[in-house]
């Protein structure tokens, strides 16, 4: 039967010649610059004629002549050295991880050999159990009747070097074996995820143990209930909570998501997979995306599935737990989380669950917003779930955790006008089977591009290295710090991977224009210079993403794909005189305002630069400090003296490109250019701290009496809320403010913020509700210099609306 063995290799290689290779293929196993270099070998599960018969078809794939087995026949004769000139001579040499003889040659020969694994799988999605390493009958008939479903990887590089250590004999083989399997089973981790136990096995191993006993008797006593009871509580509340994975259901919902992302956009991208897959291999890796959409669950899940990364399990609202959504998001690894902390049974489960899937090595995806962003701008970071993990790092539950940031960057949201007409007072919808059909008008149209960014990793360890020593101790104040610092670090990282856009640019163009409407070439100049300007803070102190295609190809002179602006149902054209006006009518200029948020962090430095020339100061950092103090805690800037230091640097690098003209100390803009002169983006935020402002010390009508100290005012929250909504419209009409978006509920939220963070009011809670606003102190030098800036940008404002430069 050994002269039949050449026809079957034949034969399966041609079976095999539409496999779907992976891209890196070719660059792994060819070096094109060198072709006389020793190239790795590559080292298969098995030496039968199946595999034999891919590894020739994979050698064809790569431009390669044949096949070389260490330690067995070749298919083609060697050839020598000089003959290695062109990829045609060079043949792809191999052996097999079952193959002792050959892998015995390789551990006594004196040269440096590297080898690199060949892993195939025939499905995606989470595993049972390990699989063999020598895969039998049954593994080449899969092989056949999925030929072209299988995933194809190509492992590191391996040097044998490093077993020769051990010994030139079996103890060289065994440990060089032991590398081989090693490398098998980190790639099976990136594409299959680690072995998933039973549900109920799952169940056992959470809700048992002398800590757990412990905690069930704590809340069994506070709750004065039996502690058989409460055990029975805590295991209805983990099947709740749980997910329960079913693999046949990923490549159901993979279909399924690959129709709904064809239909709503023209394309989804996804940036840094590469390096991902490489921290999967030797970490749990916790993905932490930002959220500004329902879709961001699919998008992201099902980017991995097809990149061949197994899907991590998501932490998902219990408002998402409705039949069918919940049954179904259940089956691709969502587990439910209560947003009420109060619920002590809940969160004991939620915390062991969570640490359970640390400790097994499962990765993990949560957005760190907790629910999705209704402005636009990142929300500062909620700490549940990231203080669990922290903690279960510092318990030494696992070496190291690697966190990584994801960026997911929308050319329009979809829920974009929902969260225009929250930000209008108007109650959120509620997630249920009804919403679910409503939903299905979004398929009416396109949505655009979609680029999904997975960022640097941030390995914990490095993390608390990096932090000053003695800030990191095991008291529970420090550590709280420690988990705050930690999430504002992610938030800043996802941030920094957000792409920006010719939405998020010509929103916040006209969103800047007095009346919220500019002609097309005035529109096409503020874009341009927009992007000019983050083009050149790129070269400096400020981490800017890559611009999105449709962005790109605008900036290289595309100017018709401004007519796929109104198509969007924010922006209306209409013409005045001989040319085209661009202008955001009523309420919509809340939804423009979201996609403006967006990169606000990015301008605000520039804008607020641009507010000191305004005033007469100098263009430096310290010269706006005041700016930041209000600023800081809604954009997440850094502190005083990094803010500082950056700002010069880019006053510097100005400079340096012509934005800004003079010495550096004296600096003023060059030109007031659209787009370049920016003042106009801070009016909105500046405008909804000062009404907030102003009807604290004005509006004695809401006051509810004495808040404990003589002269105090306090306002009970909501309905001050409300007074603020609806008072605005009649200020709007007699010039006190002069920006419809500086009445959106998140904006006034987040002034209310700003005042508590800088002491000038405090917040009562009752029943972990907002319930009274205390006003502490009546003026503040800050709040004049803030006023003294609204002042200059509207006399500006002014001026500039009929053409007159001030």
């Amino acid at each position: 039967m050994k002269f039949l063995r050449p026809l079957i290799v034949e034969w399966f290689a041609w079976y095999f010649r539409k496999v779907p290779y992976p891209p890196s293929l070719e660059s792994t196993l060819v070096d094109r610059s060198n072709l006389g270099a020793a190239q790795p070998i590559l080292v298969s599960p098995d030496h039968s004629a199946a595999w034999e018969g891919l590894l020739l078809a994979l050698a064809r794939a790569t431009g390669l002549s044949g096949l070389e087995r260490i330690g067995g026949k070749p298919q083609i004769e060697p050839p020598s050295s000089s003959e290695r000139t062109s990829v045609a001579h060079a043949p792809l040499r191999w052996t097999s991880l079952q193959d002792h003889e050959a892998l015995l040659s390789l551990i006594g020969s004196p040269d440096e050999i590297s080898l690199t694994t060949l892993n195939v799988f025939q499905l995606r999605g989470p595993v049972k159990a390990l699989p063999r390493h020598r895969p039998g009958a049954g593994w080449v008939l899969g092989m056949l009747l999925s030929r072209r479903l299988l995933t194809v990887i190509i492992g590191s590089k391996i040097q044998v070097a490093d077993a020769r250590r051990h010994g030139l004999g079996s103890k060289g083989v065994a440990r060089l074996r032991r590398l081989l399997k090693l490398d098998f089973n980190r790639n099976l981790k990136v594409v299959r995820g680690v072995p998933l136990q039973p549900i109920e096995e799952q169940a056992r191993t959470i809700l048992s143990g002398a800590e757990f006993e412990r905690e069930i008797r704590i809340l069994a006593e506070r709750a004065g209930e039996t502690v058989s009871r409460m055990k029975r509580k805590a295991h209805g509340s983990f099947y709740e909570l749980a997910a329960h994975q079913r693999r046949v259901m990923y490549s159901v919902l993979a279909f399924v998501a690959r129709q709904i992302s064809s239909r709503l956009f023209t394309s989804v991208s996804t940036r840094g997979l590469e390096q991902l897959k490489e921290s999967i291999k030797d970490h749990p890796v916790v993905l932490v995306p930002m959220h500004r959409s329902h879709l961001d669950y699919i998008l992201v899940q099902y980017k991995l599935y097809e990149a061949a990364v197994n899907p991590p399990l998501v932490a998902a609202g219990m408002n998402l737990n409705f039949w069918p959504v919940g049954a179904i998001t259940r089956s691709v690894g969502a587990f439910f989380v209560k947003r009420n902390a109060r619920d002590r049974l809940h969160m004991l489960v939620l915390r062991r669950y969570v640490t359970y899937l640390m400790q097994r090595g499962h990765s993990q995806m949560f957005f760190i917003e907790g629910g999705r962003s209704r402005s636009g701008k990142m929300m500062r970071p909620k700490m549940g779930l990231l203080g669990v993990l922290f903690e279960a790092y510092r318990k030494g539950i696992r070496k190291d955790i690697l966190f990584i940031p994801v960026s997911i960057s929308y050319e329009q949201v979809i829920e974009d006008q929902e969260f225009g007409s929250e930000n209008t007072g108007r109650s959120k919808t509620k997630e249920n089977l009804f919403s679910l059909f409503h939903a299905l008008d979004i398929f009416k149209k396109k949505y655009g591009e979609v680029i999904i960014n997975f960022g640097t990793p941030l390995p914990v360890s490095k993390f608390i290295v990096e932090r000053d020593p003695s800030s990191v101790t095991s008291s529970r104040g420090d550590e709280r710090n420690s988990v705050q610092e930690l999430g504002l670090t992610l938030v800043r990282g996802i941030r920094n991977h957000i792409s920006p856009s010719l939405t998020n640019l010509a929103y916040s163009s006209l969103m800047m224009a007095p009346h919220y409407g500019l002609p097309r070439s005035a529109l096409a100049e503020s874009v341009r210079n927009l992007a000019r300007l983050l083009t050149v803070m790129r070269k400096g102190p400020l981490c800017v993403g890559e611009f999105t295609p449709s962005l790109a190809r605008f900036i290289e002179g595309r100017d018709a794909i401004l007519n796929d602006l109104p198509r969007e149902g924010i922006v209306e054209v209409d013409r005045c005189l001989d040319d085209e006006v661009f202008f955001i009518p009523g309420k919509r200029r809340f939804t423009a305002d979201f996609y403006r948020n967006t990169l606000l962090h990015l301008f605000f430095p520039v804008s607020a630069l641009a507010i000191a020339e305004l005033l007469g100061k100098p263009l430096r950092g310290e010269s706006i400090l005041f700016l930041h103090r209000y600023f800081a805690l809604d954009l997440l800037l850094p502190k005083e003296e990094a803010f500082v230091s950056a700002t010069n640097g880019l006053v510097e690098l100005f400079v340096q490109e012509g934005i800004f003209t003079g010495p550096t100390e004296s600096a003023k803009f060059t030109e007031r250019a659209r787009g370049l002169f920016i003042p106009s983006m801070l009016v909105g935020p500046i405008e909804s701290i000062l009404w907030v402002w102003q009807n604290l010390i004005r509006n004695t009508e809401t006051r509810l009496g004495e808040a404990g100290t003589s002269g105090e005012l306090a306002f009970a929250y909501f309905p001050f809320i409300k007074a603020l909504h609806a008072d605005f419209r009649a200020a709007r009409y007699v010039g006190a403010v002069q920006r419809t978006e500086a009445a959106a509920l998140s904006s006034l939220q987040a002034a209310i913020d700003v005042l508590v963070e800088r002491q000038i009011i405090s917040i009562e809670e009752k029943n972990g509700q907002r319930h009274r606003i205390i006003v502490k102190s009546r003026a503040t030098e800050d709040l004049d210099l803030l006023s003294g800036a609204h002042r200059a940008l509207l006399k500006w404002e002014s001026g500039r609306a009929w053409g007159i430069e001030f």
